[in-house]
């Protein structure tokens, strides 16, 4: 992808993420980004092709971020604390109507994001609990395809806004709860100790 569009997209996406997908118009990313719309139009067809390259973008920068910090965390239990402060960081950064919008008006866009969360996803969280239980962190008695799958719905619920509506809960605040309760109930003693000084360092 040529460095004009990287350009033109990452700060595209800036602009609905943070107002919404529905409310932000061509128009307005044109003033915003302070270029003409042949511009715009040279590189995206229509808002819709905006849109699913949006997405392709930031489900690329999450994964990359989650990779990154599996590969830097002494352990399962941390892997699965510094992926949820990254989505977290992130999920604070999203006007909440932008997942409702994709569900509702772009299908395309949407299905690309159920998709990342039931094979990345879900497959990150399955791989982290059998680490866990490798190293001795995690309960040996669980099912871990039926643990993975709980965690990946418990994403769907907080986006649903049905359980949690905003701005009464925030979802980065709802999320790293979620993950927090998840890594206790997966937890053994000895992981229960690890998690007890980690809380005393911090």
């Amino acid at each position: 992808m040529e460095e004009k569009k990287i350009e033109i997209l990452t700060r595209a996406s800036g602009v609905i993420l943070r107002h919404g997908v529905r409310s932000v118009t061509m128009d307005d990313i044109t003033s915003e980004l302070g270029i003409s719309k042949k511009t715009l139009y040279q590189y995206f067809s229509d808002k819709d092709s905006l849109i699913n390259a949006i997405i392709d973008l930031k489900l690329g920068n999450d994964r990359a971020i989650c990779l990154s910090s599996i590969e830097n965390a002494e352990n399962a239990i941390d892997a699965l604390f510094l992926i949820s402060k990254s989505i977290c960081e992130n999920v604070a950064a999203v006007n909440p109507t932008v997942f409702y919008d994709l569900r509702k008006h772009y299908p395309g866009a949407w299905q690309k994001v159920c998709d990342h969360k039931m094979t990345f996803v879900y497959d990150m969280i399955l791989n982290n609990i059998q680490r866990g239980i490798k190293e001795g962190i995690y309960r040996e008695n669980m099912n871990p395809e039926v643990v993975a799958r709980l965690f990946v719905a418990y994403g769907d619920v907080i986006m649903s806004g049905e359980i949690f509506p905003w701005p009464e809960f925030h979802y980065d605040q709802v999320y790293f709860e979620t993950t927090s309760f998840h890594i206790y109930g997966m937890s053994n003693k000895k992981g229960i100790e690890y998690l007890n000084k980690r809380e005393l360092n911090e």
